[in-house]
């Protein structure tokens, strides 16, 4: 039987229905090298460091380019919004046995 890679989430007083696509990307950065504006999009670029061996046997972390990220100011705003909430969840665990 072949893998769903959609599923329906029910709604809730917080969101609205949406398809979760199970083979949606997990992205991870540690750093966002750029970021900028064109046309009324907000463009942020998701960097993260990984070791790269070189052809003299130096093995630097080198920064690479994981993501980018294209939203409208909506968009942005949701961002923010749930940067803002992560933050706070966040601090408040600082200090809590997990």
């Amino acid at each position: 039987m072949p893998k769903p890679t959609k599923a329906p989430l029910p709604a809730t007083e917080e969101r609205a229905p949406f398809a979760l696509d199970l083979d949606a990307p997990f992205v991870s950065f540690d750093n966002i090298p750029a970021f900028g504006m064109t046309n009324g999009l907000f463009n942020i670029v998701l960097a993260a460091s990984r070791p790269t061996v070189m052809t003299d046997g130096q093995v630097p972390n080198v920064s690479v380019v994981r993501a980018q990220l294209q939203c409208s100011l909506e968009g942005l705003q949701l961002l923010r919004t749930s940067i803002e909430q992560l933050l706070l969840l966040a601090s408040n665990a600082q200090g809590q046995p997990s």
